[in-house]
C-alpha cells in the first residue's frame, strides 16, 4: 500500500513554508484529517486550517493564492494516483480564533514562513 498521507503532508508543509504571514494576515496553519493521521487513501483531500487575522481584503488574496496550490496539488495527486481532483485537493477551514480543545487533538500546526514575523506576536 502506498503511503498517500506522506506526499500530502510534505506539500502541505512547503506550502505553509510559503505563506507570508504579513502579506495575508496568516497567524497559524494547522493540518488536520486523513492527511494529519497517516491514513490518507488515493481520493482523500488535504485539510487546512487557517487562522488568519488580516483584512478582508487579505483573505480574499489568499483565497485566490491557495487556489493556485491546491489545482497544482490536485494535478499531482491525479498522477500519484489517478484520481482526479478537478476543483484541487485542499479543503480550507477558516479559522477566527484558536481551535477548541476538541479540534486540537486532531490538528498539528504546521510552521510558517521561517523569515517572516508572526502575526500572533502583535496580540497583546
Amino acid at each position: 500500500m502506498r503511503n498517500h498521507w506522506v506526499w500530502r503532508q510534505r506539500f502541505a508543509e512547503a506550502l505553509a513554508d510559503n505563506i507570508q504571514p504579513d502579506r495575508w494576515g496568516v497567524s497559524r496553519v494547522f493540518i488536520g484529517g486523513s492527511t494529519s493521521r497517516g491514513d490518507a487513501g488515493p481520493a482523500s483531500d488535504i485539510d487546512l486550517y487557517i487562522e488568519c487575522l488580516g483584512s478582508v481584503q487579505q483573505k480574499k488574496d489568499l483565497s485566490l493564492w491557495l487556489e493556485g496550490w491546491s489545482r497544482c496539488l490536485g494535478e499531482v495527486a491525479h498522477q500519484q494516483t489517478g484520481q482526479p481532483f478537478s476543483d484541487g485537493i485542499l479543503n480550507i477551514q477558516w479559522l477566527e480564533r484558536e481551535p477548541d480543545v476538541w479540534q486540537r487533538a486532531e490538528l498539528r500546526e504546521l510552521k510558517l514562513d521561517s523569515s517572516a514575523p508572526n502575526m500572533r506576536d502583535d496580540i497583546p
